[in-house]
C-alpha cells in the first residue's frame, strides 16, 4: 500500500464514532401511581395518563405485553383490568396501597396467559398480613383477565419489610423475587419457573440487620438490570437513616457482600434506581430533608464510593424512583403534578442530566410510590461504528449490551452477521445505510438499536492518456481544482505542475470528506527537430 494511502486509513480509523441507544421492553410501557396519575412510554417519552382508576399513597404495580399494550395494574389490594375496572375476582388481595413496594407482577415463564401478582402489606403500620402472591390468567373474561388463586402467604408478617423486587435469573428463563426480612439481616430469594413459584426461598444473611421502629420497615428494594447487586432503603422521617448495596448472585439466588458493597446513611432514605448500564446507584429522600444522591460504582471500593457520592438534588420530598423503557430515571416528587428526570443515568456526576419537575401530569398529584417492574426490563444496548468512512475502508461495527448473550445484525446490500463487532471490508457506497442489530439474553427476550453509516465515494480524476513532449517544450498537468489537497510525486502540493522532463508523474488529491483520489500519466521525450538544411544541387 502506498504510505500516503496508509496515513489516510489511519485518519479513517480515528474518526468521530456514531452511537444511539434504544431500550426496548415494553411490558414496561405504562405506569399508574399517584392519585389517578398515569405516564405512557409509547411514544419514547412519557406522556400523561388521564384515564387510570387507582389513587395509591405508595405501592403499586403495572405491567403491559410485548407490544406495549396496557395489560392490568395494581395497588396490591385491587387489581384493575386494561379497561380500568375492577378485574374479575380481583378485589381484596393482602397487599396494601400504602406500602413503600405494594407489588409486583411477574409473568409465568413458558406461559403467555399466567401471571404472578405479588403483594407486600403495610407492615411499617401496622398491616397483618407479610408477602402473599396471586394468580392472574390474563385469557379469561374475555381476555380482561381473572384472579384464580388469591392471597398465599409466602413470608409471614414477623419478617415481612415494605419491600421486593425481581430480576431475571441467569438462565435468562426464570425470575427471582426478592424481599428482605425484619430484625435481622436476612434476604429471602424465591425462585418463579415453569413449574411455578417455589416457596422455600434462598435465604441470605448479608448487609445490616433491619430493625428498630417498625416505620424502618419502610423503603425500596431494588436489583439493577443486570442482577449483580441490590440497592435497599431504610425509611425514618426526617432522620438520616440506611442505604446499602449488596451482592447478588443470578445462578443461586445467594446475597453476600463483595468490595464494592456498602452502606450509608442520607436524610429520610426512601427510593434507590440504578442505572441502565449498572454503574451507578441513586437514592432519594422522601421527606422535606430529602435530597439525591449519585453513587458511582465505576470506583475502587464501597468506601470510595460512599466518600465520592455526588448530591444532584436537595428541595426534598423526592420519593420513588424508577428507570424507564427509555434508559431514563423519574422520581416521585411527593405531592407534586410533575415527575423530576435524570436524563442520562449512565453518566457520572452533575453530567446526569437532572431536571426537577419537567413530566407534567396534567394536574394529576405523585405520592410517595411508582410501579415496580422487573428490572431485567431496563438493560441498556448501544451501537457505534466507525462511520463517515471513504470506499475502499474498513467498516467496524460495534455493539455494547449488557447481559447479552448473542447478536443479530442487519444491513444495507443484504448484510447480515451474528458476531457481537463485525467487521466489512473494501466497503462501497452501497454499504452506506442504516445498520440494526439485536441483542438476546439466553431467555430469548431482546433491545435493539440502529446505527446510521455513511460511506463516501472517493474523487474520481484524469491527468489525461499518456503523452509524449519535444525536449524543448512543457506540458501543464492538472486533476481539476477545488480538493482540499494536493499531493504530487513530485513533492508539489499545488492543484497544478508543469513538466519538462520525462518520467512518471502522479498525484493523490483529498476532498472534504477526507476521501482520496490517485491519476498517474507517463511523458515521454523526444528530441526536438534540428535547424532546417536546405541542399542546393
Amino acid at each position: 500500500m502506498n504510505q500516503y494511502k496508509f496515513k489516510l486509513l489511519l485518519v479513517v480509523v480515528v474518526l468521530m464514532w456514531n452511537a444511539k441507544a434504544l431500550y426496548a421492553q415494553l411490558e414496561a410501557n405504562n405506569w399508574y401511581f399517584g392519585n389517578y396519575a398515569g405516564v405512557s412510554f409509547s411514544s419514547g417519552e412519557p406522556i400523561a395518563l388521564l384515564d387510570g382508576a387507582l389513587s395509591t399513597s405508595e405501592g403499586v404495580a403495572t405491567i403491559s405485553n410485548s407490544t406495549g399494550s396496557l395489560l392490568f395494574y395494581t395497588d396490591g389490594q385491587t387489581i384493575w383490568n386494561r379497561n380500568h375496572q375492577i378485574m374479575s375476582n380481583g378485589a381484596g388481595l393482602w397487599g396494601h396501597s400504602s406500602s413503600t413496594q405494594s407489588g409486583v407482577i411477574v409473568k409465568m415463564p413458558g406461559s403467555s396467559t399466567i401471571y404472578y401478582v405479588f403483594t407486600v402489606d403495610q407492615v411499617a403500620t401496622g398491616g397483618t398480613h407479610g408477602v402473599c402472591y396471586s394468580i392472574v390468567d390474563i385469557n379469561l373474561a374475555g381476555g380482561l383477565g381473572a384472579v384464580t388463586t388469591k392471597n398465599i402467604e409466602i413470608v409471614p408478617t414477623a419478617n415481612c419489610t415494605e419491600k421486593i423486587t425481581a430480576v431475571k435469573h441467569a438462565n435468562g428463563v426464570d425470575i427471582w423475587v426478592i424481599t428482605h426480612g425484619w430484625n435481622n439481616n436476612q434476604f429471602l430469594a424465591f425462585l418463579v419457573t415453569a413449574s411455578g413459584i417455589n416457596t422455600t426461598p434462598i435465604i441470605s444473611n448479608a448487609g445490616q440487620i433491619h430493625t428498630g421502629i417498625n416505620r424502618h420497615r419502610a423503603g425500596y428494594l431494588k436489583s439493577s438490570p443486570d442482577g449483580t447487586y441490590l440497592a435497599l432503603a431504610v425509611y425514618d422521617y426526617e432522620l438520616s437513616v440506611l442505604v446499602e448495596m449488596v451482592k447478588f448472585n443470578t445462578s443461586t439466588g445467594v446475597v453476600n457482600t463483595d468490595v464494592k458493597c456498602f452502606y450509608d446513611f442520607i436524610p429520610s432514605a426512601y427510593g434507590v434506581e440504578f442505572s441502565p448500564d449498572n454503574t451507578k446507584l441513586y437514592a432519594s429522600g422522601a421527606r422535606d430533608n430529602g435530597k439525591i444522591f449519585q453513587y458511582d460504582l465505576n470506583l475502587p471500593n464501597g468506601t470510595s464510593i460512599v466518600n465520592e457520592k455526588t448530591e444532584i438534588a436537595s428541595n426534598g420530598n423526592y420519593a420513588a424512583m424508577q428507570v424507564a423503557n427509555n434508559g431514563k430515571i423519574y422520581i416521585s416528587h411527593y405531592n407534586y403534578t410533575f415527575l423530576c428526570t435524570i436524563n442520562n443515568p449512565n453518566n457520572t456526576g452533575l453530567s446526569c442530566g437532572y431536571i426537577e419537575n419537567n413530566v407534567s401530569l396534567e394536574g394529576r398529584v405523585a405520592t410517595f410510590g411508582l410501579p415496580t417492574f422487573i428490572q431485567s426490563f431496563f438493560v441498556s444496548i448501544q451501537a457505534y461504528s466507525n462511520s463517515p468512512l471513504c470506499v475502499g475502508a474498513t467498516l467496524n461495527l460495534y455493539c455494547i449490551a449488557t447481559g447479552a448473550v448473542s447478536f443479530e445484525w442487519t444491513g444495507p446490500a443484504g448484510f447480515s452477521s451474528n458476531i457481537q463487532n463485525p467487521v466489512i471490508s473494501n466497503v462501497q457506497t452501497l454499504n452506506s445505510g442504516i445498520y440494526t442489530v439485536i441483542a438476546y439474553s439466553a431467555s430469548g427476550s431482546y433491545n435493539s438499536t440502529q446505527v446510521m453509516v455513511t460511506v463516501n465515494p472517493n474523487p474520481q480524476i484524469s491527468l489525461g492518456p499518456d503523452t509524449t513532449i519535444c525536449s524543448n517544450s512543457s506540458i501543464v498537468l492538472t486533476p481539476g481544482s477545488g480538493y482540499q489537497s494536493y499531493l504530487w510525486n513530485t513533492g508539489s502540493t499545488t492543484p497544478q505542475i508543469i513538466v519538462s522532463a520525462a518520467g512518471l508523474y502522479s498525484v493523490y488529491v483529498t476532498d472534504s470528506n477526507g476521501c482520496v483520489g490517485y491519476d498517474e500519466k507517463l511523458v515521454y521525450l523526444r528530441p526536438a527537430p534540428g535547424p532546417l538544411i536546405i541542399k542546393h544541387w
